[in-house]
């Protein structure tokens, strides 16, 4: 999905006029196709093409989860600690933060949401993460222990919150510019692209 469509903060122009109406007619006309149209462009993130250096010690691992293949990035010994990108970021951003926290004496695991970075999918939305991040939170207590608390950017604090695993509300959380009231928001950016709001309502709810 372009940052265009999410991030474009002008209030008018004839592009986003014009992609009101198309929208709307696509949907009308044809609303198999305009759904089907609507969920690639606004569910489909931008793969982070960051070439982060590698921290030396890093262990990459691909966690199986109902969502497909996440990958995953280890570095450290001791208690562990959860690092979180948000939408079209990657954990690869995570990386000096992750030599720091390693340096402190815990270990820190960052992973790419699905159709992020290097982990499996096409498209993305705030159920499969939630789904994914709580599998693997359970694997990760099953095989290294218990989270010691958790690091989320933006979209990965929507992730975090929204979460059903048990014992997160008693975590240690360090949430950096979080997504708060997530779905309000969503809608709210949506419509102020221009984009047609009943397409992207029909989208939400499929």
């Amino acid at each position: 999905m372009s940052s265009k469509i999410y991030f474009n903060t002008r209030r008018f122009s004839p592009s986003k006029w014009l992609l009101g109406i198309g929208t709307r007619l696509h949907h009308r006309l044809a609303p198999t196709h305009a759904k089907r149209t609507a969920s690639k462009l606004l569910l489909t993130p931008q793969r982070n093409q960051r070439d982060d250096h590698e921290p030396a010690g890093l262990v990459k691992q691909a966690v199986h989860t109902s969502e497909g293949l996440l990958m995953s990035y280890r570095l450290g010994q001791g208690p562990l600690w959860l690092l979180m990108h948000g939408w079209s970021g990657s954990a690869s951003q995570f990386y000096p933060l992750m030599s720091h926290i390693a340096a402190q004496g815990f270990t820190a695991i960052a992973y790419d949401h699905p159709a992020h970075g290097q982990s499996a999918g096409n498209t993305g939305h705030l159920p499969r993460f939630v789904r994914a991040f709580d599998e693997l939170a359970t694997k990760l207590a099953s095989e290294a222990g218990p989270l010691h608390g958790i690091i989320a950017h933006s979209m990965g604090g929507a992730v975090t919150l929204s979460s059903r695993q048990p014992g997160i509300d008693t975590l240690p959380l360090l949430l950096i510019s979080p997504v708060l009231d997530y779905v309000p928001q969503l809608y709210g950016m949506v419509a102020r692209s221009g984009y047609s709001i009943r397409l992207f309502d029909a989208v939400v709810k499929e």
